[in-house]
């Protein structure tokens, strides 16, 4: 069953314009995933700074992977301590409507 994920990041205060960049270069590699459907980044238009990816894998079991063996989200991680005050994921079933 597919998977859609939903995380949220607020930069540290001054570090706005390092998180965006530092997030941009996850977007090409990601989406180079098998069974990565969709990887979209989005920043807040009222508050710089406050990012969200709207994420769709084709299971949930690839989400997992991709998480711990991608190298471009290790890279990432080593940097996002000094970068994100604020992280949220959020794992969304879609809703069927008939």
């Amino acid at each position: 069953m597919s998977v859609t994920i939903v995380a949220e990041m607020i930069a540290r205060t001054g570090k706005e314009g390092d998180l965006r960049a530092a997030l941009k270069e996850l977007v090409k590699p990601t989406r180079a995933v098998p069974g990565c459907d969709s990887y979209i980044l989005h920043e807040d238009r009222s508050r710089p700074g406050h990012f969200m990816f709207y994420e769709s894998w084709r299971s949930r079991k690839v989400w997992e992977l991709q998480q711990s063996v991608s190298p471009h989200l290790a890279v990432f991680q080593s940097k996002a301590h000094d970068l994100v005050q604020v992280v949220a994921v959020y794992e969304m079933d879609p809703i069927q409507v008939d």
